[in-house]
């Protein structure tokens, strides 16, 4: 046997070597869509990015954010609102970017990426490097929580993309001077009148007005979807925190020591799940192991402290969006980590969502009702003046002079739009607001506003003194030209991920799991 391998060795080695090329190309191709695994997310530029990178750039988000990258994390969308709608944006808008940089030639050298992480302020004393804050900044904020020197050059390099890109598609942004003294009259003090029609003296004015039981049970039965009493939770938890004795720990030794109480606190997990099996639950396993366990009140997922009685026990905030993650009652969570503090919890009580009848929803309806005819009423007032006042004016009479026909009563008011008096309601600011539109002696179209209508003349625009013109031109031509950039470079990015072709792999099954990513 053996001399017959020996024999055909050439032909066997040809062999397995073809074999391993042609496997790679089947395996490992992920242009190849035909071979979505259960870790693949989406596709970008035809590739598919799975799971672990999708992660990566998430921890990469994380890190941009604590070394004070906000420009850089902002202009990607790192910043919006909701949590997942941020990461998805920064996620894919990164992708993006690293993709079109070095087509244009945007290629960071090593030297560029040591220079910015040397300028970080935290990692200087006296406005020089410090090499010992950087050791101290990497064993202490990197290493503990899973990072490496690496990954903070990966985050520099990625901000040296965006910045090197944003300044060569911006760059033929310019502004005029017309521009700039449009732009100018927020400076300019004016004089107006204002007539308000305000909701709330409409809605007291419906005080007395009775809402019949059939209007109530029509709004209620069209929209019942609108009184829903929410899902509540209520949690067990246990909170692993560095005793006394070591709370004032420092360097090493404080790294060391977080170290041991995670690893107490995945030993303590793996326990009790095995345990689980044998039907013992998270509070006997707890007290086995001489643990307290916090337990919670029910809790809503937008609930808060300032909603709830002082007396209610609500979890830390950090552990909610956790709790509603967990789909069985029993269920136990990953190691939830905040600042020096590991927790678990386990689902105690689920209380599913459920309809409101239409006698818990009463008083609801009563309120949306009432604003409702509330509103109807400013509309039409406002409408009515606006009428009446232009064909008053048109046959020669003042915004005064009309509005005293109408019954009404406009209010003086003079100031300028910026700088903003600490001493001027949020409705005098909307007033002058709504002027950098109007010219002298012009009267506005009913405006809109969260607590009712209004409607304005302006009077006088005073000119803009030559020292005035001084002071602000410089920052009124920045903010012009940033937003101009701000502008160019969203569609220049809206643009490249439209040609990236970023789509989701198989709908709605992998937004969930790219949005489990999100929830670490």
């Amino acid at each position: 046997m053996l001399s017959v391998i020996r024999k055909n060795q050439h032909f066997l080695t040809f062999f397995i070597v073809l074999f391993t090329i042609v496997s790679f190309i089947w395996l490992y191709n992920r242009t190849n869509l035909s071979q979505i695994g259960v870790n693949d997310v989406a596709t970008v530029y035809g590739h598919v990015i799975q799971k672990s990178e999708c992660e990566r750039e998430i921890r990469d988000y994380r890190l941009a954010v604590a070394l004070g990258l906000t420009e850089f994390v902002n202009d990607l969308g790192g910043f919006a609102e909701n949590e997942e709608v941020a990461l998805t944006s920064f996620v894919f808008n990164t992708l993006v970017i690293q993709h079109e940089a070095p087509k244009l030639s945007i290629v960071p050298t090593d030297e560029n990426i040591a220079t910015v992480i040397q300028s970080f302020p935290m990692f200087q004393t006296d406005g020089s490097f410090d090499s010992s804050k950087y050791a101290l900044f990497l064993q202490e904020q990197l290493i503990p929580r899973g990072f490496t020197e690496h990954h903070l050059e990966e985050v520099v390099r990625d901000s040296l993309y965006f910045k090197k890109l944003y300044q060569l598609i911006t760059a033929p942004v310019i502004v005029s001077e017309a521009q700039v003294r449009e732009a100018a009259q927020i400076y300019q003090p004016v004089s107006l009148q204002v007539l308000s029609f305000d909701q709330d003296h409409y809605f007291k004015n419906l005080g007395g007005e009775a809402l019949t039981p059939a209007e109530k049970k029509e709004y209620y039965e069209k929209n019942k979807s609108l009184f829903v009493n929410e899902e509540e939770r209520a949690v067990d938890y246990l909170c692993f925190t560095l005793p006394l004795n070591q709370q004032n720990l420092q360097g090493k030794d404080r790294v060391k020591a977080l170290q041991a109480l995670s690893e107490t606190a995945s030993g303590f997990k793996q326990q009790t799940q095995e345990e689980q099996q044998n039907g013992k639950d998270f509070e006997k396993s707890a007290a086995k192991y001489g643990f307290h366990v916090v337990k919670t009140a029910t809790f809503k997922k937008k609930e808060s402290e300032s909603t709830t009685p002082a007396k209610t026990k609500l979890p830390p905030p950090e552990l909610i969006s956790t709790a509603f993650k967990l789909t069985n009652v029993g269920a136990i969570s990953e190691i939830i980590q905040s600042g020096d503090h590991f927790y678990i919890l386990s689902l105690r009580q689920l209380i599913p969502a459920r309809p409101l009848t239409l006698e818990e929803a009463d008083s609801k309806i009563e309120k949306i009702l009432r604003d409702q005819k509330a509103f109807q009423a400013v509309q039409e007032a406002s409408s009515n003046a606006i009428k009446s006042l232009n064909q008053a004016m048109k046959a020669g009479k003042t915004f005064a002079q009309a509005s005293t026909e109408l019954g009404l009563k406009p209010v003086i008011i003079s100031g300028s739009v910026s700088p903003a008096s600490p001493k001027r309601s949020l409705h005098e600011q909307q007033y002058l607001a709504s002027t950098l539109s109007l010219k002298e002696g012009e009267t506005s179209q009913v405006n809109h506003a969260e607590w009712g209508d209004f409607i304005v003349t302006l009077q006088r625009r005073e000119p803009l003194s030559d020292h005035d013109w001084q002071i602000h031109h410089a920052s009124i031509e920045e903010e012009l030209l940033e937003q101009g950039r701000h502008l160019l470079f969203f569609e220049w990015l809206r643009q490249a991920r439209a040609d990236a072709k970023i789509s989701m792999i198989d709908g709605h099954h992998r937004r969930s799991l790219f949005s489990s990513i999100f929830g670490k």
